[in-house]
């Protein structure tokens, strides 16, 4: 019999984390699983607890291939499913006992397309959690609400938690194969909120669940947290993706401009124009990224911002002293928030 769900869990030089991660999974109260780990090439000892795990529990299955990216190693999961559901789980994270079954449980109530609950973000460092949640109260939703709803918060959400991380969720492995979803192997920043994107295009009903059923390991070498000096090309090809999502599936709405805001402002400057770690001289950081703002896919989503209206002060205002040059007013603003923040 195939199992109802496959878990499916990217591996890359995790071998502190995995034991408690994989544990947290067999553990579940309902088994009827599978477990898919991909090592993506790691260099510890990930990849033979990957296959260790494999020999010693037949729910478990191992696949290996040279470092790909987690994008690759999610699809890898992907084309390798036999669950009627897919549910995926990074491998430095842990889930409640009770995760599987709640989320069966209310899937199977209305037969629903996509099932979502909370989580909580646990500070590495500080050992100190923090809930998320995206909507106030337990919630449904069907056919043409799920776009008012559900598909913007895939972007953006005015509580700062989005769905569209890839963890905590029961997605429909029908849907993604009909219709031919996988992850963006080009990108390596806001492949799952793309994901999400395009999956809410084809759902027909959600289900939120109020608990928090699972902790999301907050890791400062992380992929959000580290400086990379690729920045403005990595972001180069988040533009392009997300310009081919808008011509397919969007009327351009308000989230879809937000969002626009967020790919080349909100995410760039702090990341890399005025990042305290980026060496390079104040007129060459700055040169780097107006060419940016007028580089092909880049140049087509900043060009959409021209559209944006009822938006924050805070966003608007940034906008606007990017179009006037104001280079050193906007490096100081985002030096004095650092500091704050720190």
């Amino acid at each position: 019999m195939d199992p109802v769900i496959s878990l499916i869990i990217p591996v890359y030089n995790v071998e502190k984390y995995l034991d408690k991660c994989i544990q947290s999974v067999l553990a579940q109260t309902y088994d009827n699983f599978e477990v898919i780990l991909v090592d993506d090439g790691s260099t510890d000892n990930s990849g033979k607890m990957c296959d260790e795990y494999a020999e010693k529990d037949g729910r478990v299955r191992a696949f290996h291939q040279v470092n790909s990216g987690v994008c690759h190693a999610r699809n890898v999961g992907i084309n390798s499913a036999r669950g009627e559901f897919i549910s995926f789980i990074d491998a430095d994270d842990f889930i409640d006992e009770k995760y599987l079954e709640i989320l069966v449980n209310a899937q199977m109530e209305k037969n629903y397309d996509f099932t979502l609950c909370e989580f909580t973000n646990l500070d590495e460092k500080t050992g100190i959690s923090a809930r998320k949640v995206s909507y106030e109260n337990s919630c449904e939703f069907f056919d043409d609400d799920i776009k008012r709803y559900v598909t913007p918060r895939t972007l953006v959400n005015p509580k700062k938690q989005m769905i569209g991380n890839p963890y905590c969720k029961l997605f429909r492995r029908r849907i993604i194969a009909d219709n031919k979803i996988k992850y963006c192997e080009e990108i390596h920043l806001h492949e799952d909120r793309m994901f999400n994107y395009e999956y809410c295009q084809h759902i027909k009903s959600f289900v939120y669940i109020p608990k928090s059923l699972y902790t999301r390991l907050v890791r400062r070498d992380s992929a959000m947290n580290i400086f990379r000096e690729d920045t403005l090309s990595e972001y180069q090809k988040i533009c392009k993706e997300f310009m081919r999502l808008l011509n397919k599936y969007s009327d351009f709405d308000f989230s879809e401009k937000m969002y626009c805001e967020i790919i080349t402002v909100s995410d760039v400057l702090p990341r890399y124009v005025c990042n305290r770690m980026n060496k390079k001289k104040h007129r060459t950081r700055w040169n780097e990224y107006y060419n940016f703002l007028n580089s092909r896919y880049s140049g087509d989503v900043w060009n959409r911002i021209n559209k944006l209206n009822n938006i924050p002060f805070k966003y608007s205002m940034i906008i606007f002293l990017i179009k006037l040059h104001m280079t050193y007013l906007i490096t100081w603003m985002y030096t004095v928030h650092e500091k704050i923040k720190r």
